[in-house]
């Protein structure tokens, strides 16, 4: 089977998401996909839906940066990378580095962590709006060590939901992921989206005057920001 994927979106059960799952997936099939990970900020998806394959996941804050687990059948609490790490695998998933460039001074820890993952996010919508080389430093980053390749939109917007498709084929989503050839096709948020998403975060934690303050300037920022048109095509045989 084929499979058309977008392997990081979140719902509004994220602080910063805006969708509900039904909204996600509406806007999914609508883009032509049949497979998505849903995975929101610390939580955790545990649910089915007709006609796309729905991975289970999570998106994890590490003192490494962040982490995707996918393909889990538990939630963990855990904070700490390597307790998380263990989790996932004991779970049979699989963990992948998310836009790990996207800050540039996590270039030398993420070296030190290598091994222990399974796979890189080497195209992430959101990854350039602070490093504009974020994406080609992930995919740097992955063939050095090995890694498989993932990709997605980090969707907190229906908008941008299809923003990544990656193109597998095999008996199932996730032996398709694993081995045999991908495709990725991708193409940069506009950083409007990312303005909105905070805007979201910051109403959820309730405002203040500093919070505010903080939002419009990186509001502005994000109008006044020159957006990537790149579109990347990125293919592998595993």
């Amino acid at each position: 089977m084929i499979y058309k994927a977008d392997l990081h979106i979140h719902s509004k059960k994220s602080f910063d998401g805006r969708m509900s799952v039904s909204e996600i997936i509406e806007k999914a099939k609508s883009k032509g996909l049949n497979a998505i990970a849903i995975t929101d900020h610390d939580g955790y998806f545990d649910g089915e839906a007709e006609g796309i394959e729905i991975i289970r996941g999570c998106e994890f804050s590490t003192e490494y940066g962040h982490l995707l687990g996918l393909f889990m059948t538990d939630p963990i609490v855990e904070k700490d990378f390597h307790k998380i790490v263990s989790g996932v695998h004991e779970q049979g998933g699989i963990v992948v580095l998310a836009h790990p460039y996207q800050r540039r001074n996590m270039e030398e820890k993420v070296e030190s962590i290598a091994h222990l993952i399974d796979g890189v996010e080497v195209f992430n919508s959101r990854a350039a709006k602070k490093n504009k080389e974020a994406n080609r430093q992930a995919k740097a980053f992955a063939d050095r060590h090995g890694l498989l390749y993932f990709a997605g939109s980090d969707s907190h917007l229906p908008g941008e939901i299809g923003n990544v498709i990656l193109t597998c084929e095999g008996d199932d989503i996730r032996s398709a992921l694993t081995g045999g050839f991908i495709s990725i096709e991708g193409k940069h948020s506009d950083p409007v989206n990312t303005a909105r998403s905070q805007f979201t975060r910051f109403k959820n934690a309730g405002w203040t005057p500093k919070t505010f303050i903080k939002w419009c300037l990186f509001a502005l920022k994000c109008l006044f920001s020159k957006k990537e048109k790149e579109n990347v095509v990125i293919s592998k045989d595993r």
